[in-house]
């Protein structure tokens, strides 16, 4: 049992700086070791090991893994389980990114369902469930219904105490939220709510080091460079190129010359 929470853990770390090669090889190390009895773990692996091919683009190989996640979950615990709700969550997220947008949708609103009737009414991983019916909104190309849940989440998270989920999660939020006012052609809120949302990310200080390490640093990345795009959109160029070689910066300055989000940052 050891063993297999130290290998997790190591799969994490691996994954957390982009060797992603080594992450998944570690994952399915430790799903080897996990005992039949341990029905917690080999789920939480199996999602982990799927975000993992995720994240490197091999999205069949992702799905596999996550659908075995959500069957098992299906037949070893009730339809109001929040672990169900979990892995049904991040099969949505494959979904969405293989382009079946309506099954995507559909799941995201399964799990945020099944969330809010198994989770505290206050538990903060709430709005990550209604962002991703917000997502998926979004790639269905309904920004007005995107608009509604990112505002559902928003003044959720409102009521809760500061933590770092809370925190990381406002952030999420917000970026949600302005992609979904920039599809719409409203550049002046979306400026405004990428600008709150990089706040969130460090405090204002894009380059510090946080709690959540590399996690974090990655996701302001992220939002500058929408913040770029969104200039760029609304005809600010010379401001578009100042955010965008921001961007590339912090990525020289985190993370090796393979990582996918040094990638990110050098697209325009």
């Amino acid at each position: 049992m050891l063993v297999f929470i130290a290998l997790n853990r190591l799969a994490l770390a691996y994954q957390s700086v982009g060797n992603y090669n080594e992450a998944i090889k570690t994952y399915e190390e430790s799903l080897e070791r996990c005992h039949d009895g341990n029905l917690v773990g080999k789920l939480k692996t199996l999602i982990n090991l799927g975000c993992c091919y995720r994240d490197t683009g091999k999205l069949e190989k992702s799905l596999s893994f996550i659908e075995e996640a959500v069957t098992i979950s299906r037949s070893c615990y009730s339809s109001s389980h929040p672990s169900l709700a979990h892995a049904i969550y991040h099969l949505s997220n494959t979904y969405d990114l293989l382009d079946r947008k309506d099954e995507a949708w559909k799941l995201a609103r399964e799990a945020f369902d099944i969330a809010s009737a198994t989770l505290p009414s206050s538990h903060p991983q709430l709005a990550e469930y209604m962002n991703g019916v917000g997502g998926c909104s979004f790639s269905r190309g309904d920004s007005n219904e995107a608009i509604v849940w990112y505002k559902k989440s928003h003044q959720f998270l409102q009521r809760l105490p500061s933590s770092p989920t809370r925190d990381d999660l406002f952030a999420k939020t917000l970026n949600g939220l302005a992609a979904a006012y920039q599809s719409d052609g409203k550049y002046d809120k979306a400026i405004k709510t990428y600008k709150e949302s990089l706040k969130r990310c460090h405090d204002g200080n894009l380059g510090g080091k946080s709690t959540n390490g590399n996690r974090k640093s990655m996701f302001s990345i992220l939002v500058l460079i929408n913040l770029g795009r969104c200039y760029k959109e609304s005809g600010k160029l010379e401001k578009s190129l100042s955010l965008m070689e921001e961007a590339v910066t912090i990525s020289r300055s985190y993370y090796s010359s393979s990582h996918p989000s040094l990638a990110l940052g050098k697209k325009s």
